[in-house]
């Protein structure tokens, strides 16, 4: 399996980040 490269998981941190802030302020 081809490892995922770390500006994909950057990416796709940055993209979850509001997702679970607004589900903190809830």
């Amino acid at each position: 399996m081809k490892m995922l490269s770390p500006k994909v998981l950057f990416t796709a941190a940055v993209a979850a980040l509001p997702l679970l802030a607004s589900a903190q302020l809830t």
